[in-house]
């Protein structure tokens, strides 16, 4: 099954490659590679859930309750007491602030059009961002399944939502824009709780906050400094509402039904990583190319992660193309995981 299109390295389709890490069964997963940000307030904002969560605060956040980090707030007579004072609070070890504002009004045309561009439209992203820019917020692309992944829409009837996690820094506007909008547009309502941003300290912070125009499911996470992908990921993860925590990169584009069949593999087993088939899309001119779903990942011997083939062994695991393919090795920019199973 396919299910993403990532910019210059990865996409999103529907059907997808399931992956399992180390002795996880059928799942899929694949890479992800950004930094994001954030940035705490005096009244830090817990993630919601917490009472169903307080294994997570004890281990992660090295606390009990939210009452305890407010007596430790009042204790604190140094801490700033106003939201424009940015801190870094040791106990919380956490540099990020949630984005509070509101935003009730979104104009694409003049958020692509007040992006950073260089006169080689290559050099800022590594993709070509004027052609990016005249794509603009979403483009129809081909449905690239394998015809076997529509006919399994009946496994879809009871399952979990999902929160989705982009992380990015100075990424190119339309890119980020048409990922987020590709998500919108290409996930059942009831699928999707929220959509977590974190912005790792890109240089103009409107990159981000602008965004909460698009849909009122969108949240914006802002490091007060560079914190690179890993913590800005579990920043994200921590404010996400979800049931399942869904990582994406933020150069990408959903495909049809791309979704339902990584949250259908966690309800077969719940300890997976399920990673979808990637589609890439040309650096050069941004155009969508179907990638094959029979491969799964691996190194070089240098060490360097790779495409393989499948094995015989593989094949024979599966009765049809739409099945997933187990491995120990995904790539790390797209891929579902139960929040309960990312925390412990």
């Amino acid at each position: 099954m396919k299910t993403v299109a990532k910019l210059f390295l990865v996409g999103i389709s529907a059907c997808l490659l399931i992956i399992y890490i180390v002795t996880m069964p059928s799942g899929s997963s694949v890479l992800i590679s950004l930094k994001p940000t954030i940035e705490p307030k005096t009244d830090f904002i817990f993630p919601q859930n917490v009472n169903d969560h307080n294994v997570v605060h004890q281990n992660v956040l090295k606390m009990e309750s939210p009452e305890n980090y407010n007596k430790h707030i009042a204790g604190n007579k140094d801490m700033p007491q106003t939201e424009e004072e940015l801190y870094h609070d040791p106990y919380l070890k956490v540099k990020y602030r949630v984005d509070q504002t509101i935003v009730s009004t979104f104009d694409a045309q003049e958020y692509i059009k007040n992006s950073a561009h260089d006169s080689d439209p290559m050099k800022l992203n590594s993709f070509d961002q004027s052609q990016s820019d005249k794509i603009g917020s979403f483009r129809q692309i081909i449905d690239s399944r394998h015809y076997s992944c529509a006919a399994r829409a009946e496994d879809w009837s009871n399952l979990p939502s999902s929160s989705i996690i982009m992380t990015f820094y100075n990424e190119a506007r339309s890119a980020l824009l048409r990922s987020v909008v590709s998500v919108l547009k290409r996930t059942p309502s009831h699928l999707l709780t929220d959509i977590v941003l974190v912005d790792d300290c890109s240089d103009d912070p409107d990159t981000g906050r602008l965004l909460k125009g698009l849909d009122p499911k969108i949240k914006v996470l802002r490091n007060i400094e560079r914190q690179g992908l890993v913590r800005s990921r579990i920043y994200g993860a921590l404010n996400a509402a979800g049931e399942v925590l869904t990582f994406l990169d933020s150069h990408i584009e959903c495909n049809v039904d791309w979704l339902q069949p990584l949250l259908f593999q966690l309800t077969q087993k719940p300890r997976g990583i399920v990673s979808p088939v990637i589609d890439p899309i040309k650096a050069e001119n941004l155009e969508y190319r179907v990638a094959s779903s029979n491969i799964k990942g691996g190194f070089t011997w240098a060490l360097h992660f790779t495409w393989v083939s499948l094995t015989e062994q593989d094949n024979q695991k599966r009765t049809k193309d739409s099945d997933p393919i187990v491995t120990p090795m995904i790539a790390g920019g797209l891929f579902s995981i139960e929040k309960k199973w990312f925390f412990e």
